[in-house]
């Protein structure tokens, strides 16, 4: 706040009022007219200074911060509104550019405004009949058998058309609705899942509000139980931002699955908070390792050495290693070098719906046969 202060008392002739929101917010009014280019000259200002080191103690730490801006009457003409897209760049901001600083625009405008219209059609959306379930497999590494499928949600809106996830699934968790879906959502993966061999595993996954509300995953319980798949045949996915939500009640509810006999997946990992403290807390049976470090793993060599030493890390803790994102041949036999318990990608297969799965496990087995065939041969 200190630091805030001394440069927004120093930012030339525009006068800046400072206040503490709450949290580790803060608000800024900057009098005097400013053009965009006083405010993103203001807003450099503040980040880098909120950057530099503190020391506590013997050690030093830093902070980085993400600044939002919007003006009047451009923005806005209430304070109300004016609040809310300042806000917005925010949250733009955070979640696509860290550490930096936004200002309101028409194409945030544009995109408020297609948030607003999501939310409204999720409201009314048919779980049963505009969501649809596919499925991707998550194949054995070293003998290329299927060793589960992860179930992916499609929104066939019948105003928007497809929606993608990354849009849907958090305009749920915002309007309160993520519960309700999951659980919907659950209820069809397990009834397909039942269809599938016996050692043919579901992947399912959860968000932060699944598993950090107050009742936890009670209302998930009476679903797995009535399915009749075994517990022991479901993986469900969590996320480190998940986690992190609330540590200590995501903590109650993953020990609860794991009591019934369930496992437990970490998705994502090294894209997050990535701590290794979570890893040693949690009973976890599986780590997935996101897709971006896969990508260049033959010509990045800062690429290889994350998936080595993250492969390392699951081999001296006996956690199983999933590697997403898999395209090339020459991708999958570095990760076999390195290995990689499990992998899944386009390499082996698309998502696919639920009545495509039969063939696609028979032409699999038709093709590890003939392999096998010439092995011999």
């Amino acid at each position: 706040g200190r630091r805030i202060r001394e440069v927004c008392e120093g930012f030339g002739p525009q006068r800046v009022e400072f206040a503490r929101l709450g949290g580790d917010e803060f608000g800024l009014v900057v009098c005097g007219d400013p053009d965009d280019a006083d405010l993103m000259r203001l807003g450099e200002r503040i980040a880098s200074h909120v950057k530099l080191p503190y020391q506590l103690d013997t050690a030093h730490t830093g902070l980085s911060c993400s600044i939002g801006f919007a003006s009047f009457p451009d923005s806005a003409t209430t304070s109300e509104a004016l609040y809310e897209c300042a806000d917005y760049s925010l949250y733009h901001a955070k979640r696509h550019l860290r550490g930096r600083t936004v200002i309101f625009s028409s194409e945030l405008e544009a995109e408020i405004r297609s948030r607003g219209v999501i939310e409204n059609l999720l409201r009314t959306a048919n779980f049963s009949t505009e969501m649809e379930l596919v499925f991707q497999p998550i194949v054995d590494a070293m003998s290329e058998h299927t060793a589960g499928f992860e179930v992916l949600a499609r929104w066939h809106s019948s105003r928007l058309g497809l929606v993608s996830p990354a849009d849907f699934i958090p305009a749920a968790e915002r309007i309160g609705l993520i519960r309700p879906l999951t659980q919907a959502l659950l209820v069809r993966a397990l009834a397909t899942a039942r269809t599938w061999p016996d050692h043919i595993r579901l992947s399912f996954n959860l968000s932060a509000h699944d598993i950090c509300a107050a009742e936890g995953i009670l209302p998930l319980i009476p679903i797995i139980e009535k399915s009749g798949l075994p517990p022991h045949r479901i993986d469900f996915e969590i996320t480190e931002t998940a986690v992190t939500f609330d540590f200590m009640r995501a903590q109650q509810s993953i020990a609860t699955l794991k009591a019934m006999g369930c496992g437990i997946s970490l998705d994502d990992f090294g894209t997050g908070y990535s701590s290794l403290s979570h890893v040693h807390r949690l009973p976890l049976d599986k780590i997935k390792i996101d897709r971006s470090f896969v990508a260049e793993i033959n010509e990045n060599p800062v690429s290889h050495k994350i998936i080595k030493s993250l492969t390392g890390l699951c081999d001296d803790m006996e956690i199983a290693c999933v590697v997403e994102g898999v395209e090339t041949r020459a991708q999958l036999d570095s990760l076999r070098r390195l290995g990689c318990d499990f992998i899944q990608g386009y390499y082996f297969a698309r998502p696919m719906p639920g009545d495509a799965i039969g063939d696609y496990l028979a032409r699999e087995g038709q093709r590890l046969e003939q392999a096998g065939a010439r092995v011999v041969a």
